[in-house]
């Protein structure tokens, strides 16, 4: 420890353990590290009191004034030289303290500084200068006030000002000590010298909800500004209709400074409505195109933003930037996709004819054979009924001959069949509920509840799909 004679000051030097230092260390690195995330801070919260403490001197690193400290007896603001010539040479020193001139302060006890720009000093202290006032000189005792600026373009609303300061771009400085006024909505004030008046009148494209500056300020990309003094712009929608309402799958584009939604343009896609970005050739892009796609086949596209029909003499597969010549033994008619060779379209031709004219022939040859078919059958017809005509007419004749004799045969067999005895009547069969079941513990039925009635005389028949067991009931 260091004491001067008239005991005023005290210089101490005193040492730390190395533990000391790294632990204040280590408290620095804490506090620094729990501003860096929401994580960190949640994780290093039971620091808050030491980083932030309530005499509000935060931890700061080691350094030499870990070690020296500083003790006086003076006050703030006085001036304490400690060493003086003392009255006479056998008088210890006095102390001395007296007040700093004005214009400067007592940084320390024992050293006197210069008033900065900015500041006055009084007292024996440094003090900002106050709104409304200013400070452009060093070593200054009392502020100037600020004098009234009939154009509004300077303030002096602030402390610590060495000269006036320029009104904030957006504002009108109306009073040296007051708040700068905004310009109001719908205006943007020119970074001019004369500021009165409200300003200029926003245009659509243009975002002045409130002390607006000059420029004034573009809308925004992405978004839509019709109404200039709107608090928040409109959303540029990626689908909209004649309404702004979103239909279909149009794009809309909206750079900086729009005001009226418009589709992404010709030969651009817009993934997003902020950015358009140029589609390449052999790609076809119209108005509103979201997302780039090839030239359709037999399609144009030498520029992305139309495509046109590939021309008669060319053919055009999809993607096609270029139109490809046909070759010499090829047939390209308009829009064509792929090339026809005209020697294979020849050949097609006349195997197309061939076939129509052999069908053509062998159905002429179909008909007159039938027609010669059916003239031979109707001649084979008439020649059949004629001849049957004919035996008619020789047996009713030979008939007449015969009849005496054929009723004294018919007298006789009547007398003959009365002494024949008449047949037995016939027998009827009639079953119900028939079943038969076959193999393993006749697990497998093939009739089951089977009823009928067979008549005598009669003929009768068993009818059913495959399967049903006709044949089982005819053997059963």
């Amino acid at each position: 420890m260091a004491v001067p004679e008239n005991g005023e000051h005290a210089f101490v030097a005193t040492s730390r353990q190395r533990w000391e230092i790294d632990a204040q260390s280590r408290l620095v690195e804490i506090c620094e590290t729990r501003t860096i995330n929401e994580t960190t801070r949640a994780l290093l919260q039971s620091y808050e009191p030491l980083c932030n403490p309530p005499s509000g001197l935060k931890p700061a690193k080691p350094s030499i004034a870990s070690f020296v400290f500083f003790m006086s007896m003076c006050t703030s603001g006085i001036y304490c030289p400690s060493f003086v010539s003392a009255p006479s040479p056998t008088e210890k020193p006095m102390l001395l303290a007296q007040q700093p001139e004005g214009g400067t302060y007592a940084l320390f006890p024992g050293k006197l500084r210069n008033c900065s720009k900015g500041y006055f000093c009084s007292d024996g202290k440094q003090k900002p200068c106050p709104i409304g006032y200013k400070c452009p000189f060093e070593k200054m005792s009392l502020p100037i006030r600020c004098e009234p600026n009939p154009h509004f373009s300077t303030t002096c609303f602030s402390e610590g000002l060495a000269n006036e300061m320029d009104c904030p771009n957006g504002f009108v400085c109306t009073g040296m000590d007051v708040p700068p006024t905004p310009a109001p909505a719908g205006f943007f004030l020119p970074n001019v010298t004369n500021r009165e008046g409200p300003g200029s009148v926003c245009v659509p494209g243009e975002y002045c909800a409130l002390a607006a500056g000059d420029p004034a300020p573009e809308c925004p990309a992405g978004f839509v500004c019709s109404d200039p003094a709107q608090i928040l712009p409109a959303m540029c929608p990626t689908q909209f209709d004649e309404h702004g309402m979103r239909v279909g799958n149009a794009t809309s584009y909206c750079p900086a400074g729009t005001s009226v939604i418009e589709l992404c343009p010709a030969g651009f896609y817009c993934t997003t409505p902020r950015e358009k970005v140029a589609c390449e050739p052999g790609q076809e892009c119209p108005e509103g195109t979201q997302f780039p796609r090839d030239c359709p086949a037999g399609r144009l596209c030498a520029f992305p933003n139309a495509s046109i029909p590939c021309p008669a003499g060319f053919y055009c597969p999809p993607g096609s930037a270029v139109a490809i010549r046909c070759s010499p033994l090829s047939l390209c008619a308009e829009g064509s996709s792929q090339e026809r060779r005209w020697l294979a379209l020849l050949i097609e031709s006349i195997a197309i004819v061939v076939v129509g004219v052999s069908y053509k022939l062998i159905t002429i040859w179909n008909n007159r054979r039938w027609t010669r078919l059916m003239k031979k059958r109707q001649e084979i017809r008439a020649n059949a009924v004629n001849r049957y005509r004919t035996s008619r007419e020789e047996e009713d004749f030979s008939n007449q001959e015969q009849l005496p004799l054929l009723a004294t045969e018919a007298s006789e067999s009547s007398e003959k069949d009365k002494s024949v005895p008449s047949p037995r009547p016939g027998l009827t069969i009639e079953f119900k509920n028939l079943e038969l079941k076959v193999g393993k513990n006749q697990s497998k039925v093939v009739l089951q509840s089977v009823s009928g009635k067979f008549q005598p005389g009669q003929l009768a028949a068993v009818m059913g799909p495959s399967g049903a067991g006709k044949p089982s009931l005819i053997s059963v």
